[in-house]
């Protein structure tokens, strides 16, 4: 659970201001891959590689058939390789890649586990460590949003089993960072990220993937 639901990561609704895209096909299509695609998700691959550190601040709504009402979350993220730290307004996550720090403040209370211990909703961090492999890739037609263009990546999980349908990503032309994703699951609950303020910093300190339980704050030991 990287981005809550992100996870974490549909990353979501759009926040005023920010345009969500629609992948219109059919999830079930069977479009036909290319060297294009190949072309594109290598650069993704390329560009959120084990040793980038990536900021942005993002919007995530989920939706379903099935929920009675939609869940939005908005907030900052931190990534770099397998350490993270997502901040909402209720809620604080932390992995330095071994130990996983989930603060939820109105409860006055922080739950550690293992980072490894993670469920099996949609996770930014292990997701852009295997699209590539774990999927095969479609382009879709480039789209212009708020004038700029976008080019999109529809992605079809290589294993049967696998937690999702699809993925579709919009990219940036010109560094391959990822603005939009758009996550529908077996159930086809939708997840729909908008990413804004991104920034690739070269140093991050190590303390900001570290957590220190407040004073006053129960502290869960699950590990």
């Amino acid at each position: 659970m990287v981005l809550l639901v992100w996870l974490v990561m549909g990353l979501f609704l759009a926040a005023p201001g920010a345009a969500q895209i629609e992948d219109t096909t059919s999830p079930g299509a069977a479009l036909p891959p290319s060297p294009e695609a190949a072309a594109l998700a290598s650069q993704i691959r390329a560009r959120y590689g084990e040793t980038t550190t990536f900021k942005a601040h993002f919007n995530q709504h989920t939706s379903s058939a099935f929920l009675d009402s939609d869940e939005r979350y908005a907030g900052q993220l931190v990534l770099e390789g397998d350490k993270y730290r997502v901040e909402t307004g209720g809620q604080t996550i932390v992995s330095d890649g071994e130990s996983l720090w989930i603060h939820n403040i109105a409860e006055r209370q922080v739950l550690l586990s293992s980072a490894e211990d993670e469920s099996d909703d949609f996770s930014l961090t292990s997701f852009l460590n295997e699209f590539d492999s774990a999927y095969a890739s479609t382009l879709l037609p480039d789209t212009t949003i708020q004038g700029q263009r976008l080019r999109a990546l529809r992605l079809t999980p290589t294993d049967p089993f696998a937690t999702f349908q699809t993925v579709t990503m919009w990219t940036r032309p010109e560094d391959a960072a990822i603005v939009q994703l758009r996550v529908i699951d077996q159930s086809d609950v939708v997840m729909r990220f908008v990413l804004s303020d991104i920034d690739f910093p070269v140093n991050l300190s190590d303390s900001i993937f570290r957590f220190e339980v407040p004073e006053g704050v129960e502290l869960v030991d699950l590990r």
